[in-house]
């Protein structure tokens, strides 16, 4: 199966980068995956567990792969498996922009190492990939608000009292 995204995120390249980077915790915003965490060690090259879980009518498929995962900041994350349950799952992400915005693609080939009902399989991957890219989004968007936020604060804070200004609470 081949399976094609793109984000586009009113977000640094950097934020970006680093929500699609954040590996220990991507299953707190990720529908679907159960847990994510890097299982090699330190100087090693880097390994990723990942474990998620989907369902299509009355059928759960448990997904459970290590991916051999390249690094090139800010710009690309490529990945392959090594182990688990999917025969094949390579790809890659591709991260474009400047300080204000993003885009990100997400291109990959999935192959499952379980049966999947032939009709069933693509629709069953385009469901889960387009829930992932979702809960990506709404993170960066989380984050980039966050980031908004603090610095709007700290540039407010930094500004000598004037009568009749009045600086907005925390959220």
């Amino acid at each position: 199966i081949h399976v094609r995204a793109t984000i586009e995120a009113d977000a640094s390249i950097d934020l970006c980068y680093a929500v699609l980077t954040d590996f220990d915790r991507l299953a707190d915003f990720i529908p679907g995956m159960v847990s994510s965490r890097i299982v090699s060690a330190p100087g090693e090259p880097l390994r990723l567990r990942q474990v998620g879980r989907s369902q299509f009518a009355f059928s759960e498929y448990t997904f459970d792969v290590t991916l051999a995962v390249e690094l090139d900041a800010p710009r690309e994350i490529t990945f392959r498996s090594v182990a688990g349950n999917l025969q094949r799952m390579q790809g890659r992400w591709l991260v474009a922009g400047d300080s204000a915005h993003c885009t990100i693609d997400y291109l990959a080939e999935i192959e499952p190492g379980f049966w999947v009902p032939p009709l069933i399989g693509p629709l069953l991957m385009r469901n889960q990939v387009s829930r992932q890219i979702e809960g990506l989004e709404s993170e960066i968007a989380r984050r980039s608000a966050e980031q908004r936020g603090e610095r709007g604060q700290r540039e407010l804070s930094g500004r000598a009292a004037q009568p009749g200004l009045q600086v907005p609470q925390g959220r």
